[in-house]
């Protein structure tokens, strides 16, 4: 793919690629929630990592980008939580407040030190 940059029907072969790379990536998903689903957030962000990982050499030769991968990967993810941050806070927040309180019910004899440290955490 990387040597036909100047063919007329690039357009058409990127699409080709990007729907046949579609049930690879899927199959992949499914088969973690499946056969690991108590691991299946850090499975995810493995296949999405791949995944950006697998296209940038072909990115970096259509765009003509100078970036390298961890630039390109850091961009990426500033990006994505830039877009998608608050959501992801406000989807987290039960579990984190749900793990924050038995952190404090569990340290029970220094319950005050621990809501302190918290609260510093937090930026309160």
């Amino acid at each position: 793919m990387l040597s036909i940059e100047d063919d007329s029907t690039l357009p058409q072969r990127l699409i080709h690629l990007r729907q046949s790379l579609v049930v690879p990536i899927l199959a992949a998903l499914l088969g973690c929630a499946v056969l690991a689903w108590r691991q299946l957030p850090w499975l995810v962000l493995i296949v999405i990592f791949s995944t950006l990982v697998g296209g940038f050499r072909l990115r970096k030769k259509l765009l003509n980008e100078r970036w390298s991968l961890a630039a390109y990967l850091s961009f990426t993810v500033r990006l994505w939580l830039g877009f998608n941050g608050f959501w992801v806070v406000l989807a987290g927040a039960p579990w984190f407040l749900g793990a924050l309180d038995r952190l404090i019910q569990t340290a029970s004899p220094s319950r005050w030190p621990a809501a302190l440290a918290v609260a510093v955490g937090l930026g309160l």
